[in-house]
This record gives structure tokens, sequence and C-alpha cells, in this order.
């Protein structure tokens, strides 16, 4: 099953020993900043993750 944002940021927040607000902010500015990306129509990729791309409409 996915975690959900919410999740997602509990866990970073344990993991970096900083607090969830502090985690959110994180996960805010690196979704933001992906789509600001997708929007030039450019990919993003992460050695070892995956390439992201975005097809269709922001």
């Amino acid at each position: 099953m996915a975690k959900t944002k919410k999740e997602f940021v509990s866990i970073l927040a344990m993991r970096m020993g900083a607090t969830e607000k502090t985690a959110s902010e994180w996960v805010n500015a690196y979704t933001e900043t992906m789509v600001d990306i997708f929007k030039t129509g450019e990919g993003v990729t992460i050695d070892g993750f995956g390439d992201f791309y975005c097809e269709g409409r922001i």
C-alpha cells in the first residue's frame, strides 16, 4: 500500500531529525520545483532512482 503525503512527511522528519513542519516544507519545495521543471518541457533524472517526465497537463 502506498504512503500518503502525511505519512511520507512523518517518516522524512524522523529520518532527518526535523519537525514535521520542516519536512513538509521540504516536500512541498521538492514537488513545486519538479512541477516548475515539467512546465518547461524538461524532465528530472535522479541517479539510482528514476527519470521523471510529465506527459499531459500540469
